[in-house]
């Protein structure tokens, strides 16, 4: 899926029933415009090494599957993460 846009790749997800993993906010912001429901994304805001970031990725999918199960954006950063069900609600003016 590397050549594939944003949106393909949620597409793709959504279909497939699996999570995205990103360091991309483009694609909470997807989710945010379009109103989706699906799929979950988790959104990486460090860096660090290969371990670090499946450590993370692991806990995050084991402390929220109730919420990436029924359709959730999470931002991890420094350890804290912040969960929005989907669809994600826009404020108005």
């Amino acid at each position: 899926m590397a050549r594939s846009t944003d949106l393909q790749i949620l597409e793709f997800a959504a279909t497939e029933q699996r999570v995205v993993v990103t360091f991309d906010a483009d694609f909470h912001t997807l989710l945010a415009w379009r109103q989706l429901q699906a799929p979950s994304v988790i959104r990486l805001r460090d860096g660090g090494d290969d371990v670090a970031c499946t450590a993370t990725i692991l806990k995050c999918l084991e402390l929220c599957q109730l919420q990436l199960s029924q359709g959730a954006a999470l931002t991890v950063r420094s350890g804290k993460v912040r969960i929005h069900r989907l669809p994600i609600q826009i404020a108005g003016p």
